[in-house]
């Protein structure tokens, strides 16, 4: 759909109400859908671990605005959650994994286990294991193709009154 527009107020009209139309729903609404097979491959590729808390931690999530930058409207986040009932906090242990870890006060590591308190001197390595890096190298082409036709229903519906 082509728009011809005859002069610069026009235009100006034309940028504020799609600036108008691209409120914070509309942009976390959109973000939530394209993230959608980024959670889905996540998921599928994250260890399942003991108790399953690191893949039912993954889902999206609306970023607090002290999070965001100034000059956004919206912001979705996308991976292991931790607030609330979500237990995704070592996620980046898991992905990134670590090294050897002794402790930096006093001369054992203290861990809770099943209710059991264990004691080390030290913590072996844990060897990388990414899920987030490959489900985004898996899914980032569809999640565009979703920004794309749901941005642009919304470019559609503007342009229609400038035609």
């Amino acid at each position: 759909m082509g728009v011809k527009l005859k002069n610069w107020e026009q235009a100006k009209r034309m940028l504020k109400d799609m600036d108008n139309r691209m409120t914070k729903k509309v942009i976390e609404g959109t973000m939530r859908k394209a993230a959608k097979p980024l959670v889905r491959s996540a998921k599928s590729k994250a260890p399942k671990g003991d108790t399953g808390n690191l893949r039912k931690s993954i889902g999206t999530f609306v970023s607090k605005s002290s999070e965001r930058k100034k000059n956004l409207k919206a912001g979705i986040w996308a991976g292991p959650r931790t607030r609330g009932s979500h237990k995704g906090f070592h996620a980046h242990l898991i992905e990134f994994g670590t090294k050897k870890r002794k402790p930096t006060k006093g001369e054992y590591l203290v861990f809770e286990v099943d209710g059991v308190l264990v004691f080390a001197k030290e913590v072996a390595p844990v060897k990388p294991q990414p899920f987030m890096q490959p489900a985004y190298q898996e899914s980032k082409g569809q999640m565009e193709q979703v920004m794309f036709k749901e941005f642009g229903n919304e470019f559609q519906k503007v342009a229609k009154k400038y035609k």
